[in-house]
């Protein structure tokens, strides 16, 4: 395959999904919109896909666009809160759900311990039967019977067709997020044609640079892989899971923006006390393993950065390849939302990421005519 020279745009966006916490990037997407900023390359995982659909149909309605992401998150919001007092609210929504998203697995749950416990006495009575000592290990296969599956999505397929269709259609801006082969050990990346062209890539071809990644077009099976919750227990209908647990934010896809702002729903610290309970060492588990990760990503543009600012590689010939300083601007969440909070959205979260964002995007074009630079902090000065 003959490699183009590679474009270079002006603006990335790469959007995290966590849960709860997916209010934080649908903040920073309604202040794209009210300050015209227009990233010509989007980069989002998990919650932020359905969040991104939502951008995208913003911003080719006619309608005011102010206020139109606050509004819908609202109706969310209040769809799950018709008493409006919390404790009861959320004990009906753990024991009934989210309409049309998920339900609790409480009807497959027998079913369940019923299969694990059969293949439980199986091991148990087959490893007896040749070393009665087993027997005294069992304990191991008994701690097993907990079913993984805690919840069934109720996404209907009409839902992942949208997306889709609402992805493959925009022209203007490439779109990008992925999934993972828990098996195989693979991550998809699926991409738009805007998406593919600026990254130069094709369909089905293996990442140049990062080692068991492969490019595939965006479909409504890939919509439904990348929003499959660990909750959901083992895929069905799909090869791979929700690609947030093993790459939160997707920068490489990005490189071609010289500006990528980034919305983490995590800050890159811990914020508080070290957790005490089982439940915040599961929230620090998580945070820890998501910070991992975009570190490497991060390290890499520094790293790039750093050779071009010190003109230790020829910058005239990696310039002609698409290579350039990038400029970082990271929105980090700045409150400790705990693990309970991963099953709600707060209006407070999008305020506060509104809020944020508002000094970066009102010099939003300073940034452009400004020599690219990695950003010495974790907030946009």
């Amino acid at each position: 395959m003959v490699r183009k020279e590679r474009e270079v745009v002006s603006t990335g966006l790469a959007l995290g999904g966590l849960a709860g916490n997916n209010a934080h990037g649908a903040g920073v997407l309604q202040a794209t919109l009210d300050y015209a900023v227009e990233p010509e390359l989007i980069s989002c995982t998990s919650g932020q896909i359905h969040w991104v659909d939502r951008y995208l149909k913003a911003r080719n309605a006619e309608e005011p666009r102010r206020k139109t992401l606050r509004r819908a998150l609202k109706e969310d919001i209040d769809s799950l809160s018709p008493t409006k007092i919390e404790a009861i609210d959320a004990t009906w929504a753990a024991l009934t759900g989210k309409p049309h998203v998920f339900r609790p697995a409480l009807q497959e749950f027998p079913l369940n311990v019923a299969r694990n416990l059969s293949a439980a006495l199986t091991k148990i009575v087959t490893s007896a039967s040749t070393n009665w000592q087993t027997l005294f290990s069992s304990y191991r296969e008994f701690a097993g019977i907990l079913p993984a599956q805690t919840l069934v999505p109720l996404f209907p397929d009409s839902f992942f067709q949208e997306i889709n269709d609402d992805f493959n259609q925009t022209k203007d801006v490439g779109i990008v997020f992925n999934s993972y082969d828990v098996h195989n050990g693979e991550e998809y990346v699926y991409l738009n044609d805007r998406a593919r062209n600026l990254l130069d890539v094709a369909y089905g071809e293996h990442d140049r640079y990062r080692q068991g990644t492969t490019y595939r077009r965006i479909s409504p099976e890939a919509v439904r892989e990348g929003l499959w919750l660990y909750e959901y227990g083992e895929p069905r209908d799909v090869s791979a899971i929700d690609g947030a647990y093993y790459r939160q934010v997707m920068l490489s896809e990005l490189s071609r923006a010289r500006t990528i702002y980034v919305a983490r729903p995590i800050n890159s610290r811990w914020l508080g006390s070290f957790p005490s309970s089982w439940i915040g060492l599961e929230d620090l588990k998580t945070e820890v393993n998501f910070n991992g990760t975009y570190s490497g990503e991060r390290d890499k543009i520094a790293l790039l950065n750093k050779l071009l600012g010190e003109k230790a590689i020829n910058a005239r010939k990696v310039s002609r390849k698409g290579y350039h300083q990038i400029k970082l601007v990271e929105f980090e969440i700045q409150t400790q939302q705990g693990y309970f909070d991963y099953a709600h959205e707060y209006l407070a979260v999008f305020d506060r990421a509104y809020d944020e964002v508002q000094p970066a995007f009102a010099r939003h074009k300073d940034y452009s005519n400004e020599p690219s630079r990695e950003s010495k902090g974790t907030n946009a000065p």
